[in-house]
């Protein structure tokens, strides 16, 4: 697996327990806007959800950020309310699969992440 596939899988995101209805454009706006309502989280300007892919039973998306930073703070929305639905955030088994392939555990939590990472999660 290339540098560079890598560096996409780590930016994406699993976004589960969609509301009925739910669109791509709607699902990025509505992840853009929380995150950037996060204080001091978001350092670069502009939206960090900058595309997103939803299954055709509506039911779960996978949505990329623009940096793998930004997504690992989008951890922060897991529960968040959407239409009365609380969605859940994951990585996708892809991620899983490359931690594993370069020798890290994926399923070792926070202790894959960097420290300045950690912090912000926080």
């Amino acid at each position: 697996m290339s540098i560079a596939q890598t560096e996409k899988i780590d930016r994406k995101l699993y976004v589960g327990n969609l509301p009925p209805g739910m669109t791509q454009q709607l699902l990025i706006n509505i992840l853009n806007e929380a995150m950037l309502s996060l204080e001091n989280v978001i350092e670069e300007p502009g939206n960090p959800a900058i595309g997103c892919w939803i299954a055709s039973d509506g039911h779960y998306a996978f949505v990329e950020f623009r940096n793998a930073h930004e997504a690992n703070l989008g951890f922060r929305l897991q529960g968040m309310n959407i239409n009365g639905t609380e969605i859940k955030i994951g990585r996708p088994k892809s991620y899983e699969n490359t931690m594993s392939q370069i020798g890290l555990n994926p399923g070792a939590g926070l202790n894959t992440i960097s420290n300045s990472t950690q912090q912000d999660l926080q």
